[in-house]
């Protein structure tokens, strides 16, 4: 009976070895497909992208004058948020590249990815009361690239959902 169990278990083991192997695969093969379409996508909004925020700056730079106050909020506005969207498009397209390309571990101060990242961000930051404090953080092993797009994201997040809030802080 002991035997006839043990070669049941090893049975039972090797069958799930084989699904999970299954399922890898599959996992494996989704996320490719995946990536391809973000790339796709990504890559194919660009050129209308570019042709709006174009086009809206042509607008304003040679028909200023001819437009009303609420036509040039409009313009800008269109163009604001066109640039918005060819950021996340990069973003988007980053992200798939990531995919793709092996980790490169290093021995990483995250602190001064966020310092970094803040620097980028200062933009989003005119006008506005924001504290943002970075606390000591201790070193990590870390793809360079990846940590940097984490900080991004973070940060650029935190900015855009204190947006609405008179004052805000903003703790790393």
């Amino acid at each position: 009976a002991r035997k006839r169990a043990e070669e049941e278990l090893k049975n039972l083991y090797s069958e799930l070895e084989h699904r999970v192997a299954e399922r890898t695969l599959e996992l494996q093969l989704a996320n490719q497909e995946l990536e391809s379409f973000s790339y796709s996508v990504s890559h194919d909004l660009r050129a209308p992208l570019r042709a709006i925020d174009g086009f809206s700056r042509i607008l304003l730079e040679e028909h200023a004058g001819e437009l009303t106050p609420e036509d040039l909020r409009y313009l800008h506005l269109i163009r604001k948020n066109s640039q918005q969207m060819a950021q996340l498009i990069d973003a988007l397209l980053n992200f798939s590249r990531m995919g793709r390309q092996s980790l490169n571990k290093e021995h990483l101060d995250p602190a001064v990815f966020a310092r970094e990242a803040l620097e980028g961000l200062s933009d989003e930051m005119k006008g506005r009361d924001v504290k943002v404090s970075i606390a000591d953080l201790p070193p990590c092993e870390a793809d360079r690239s990846m940590l940097r797009q984490v900080f991004d994201n973070l940060l650029s997040n935190a900015l855009k959902f204190t947006r609405k809030r008179e004052h805000a802080t903003i703790e790393i």
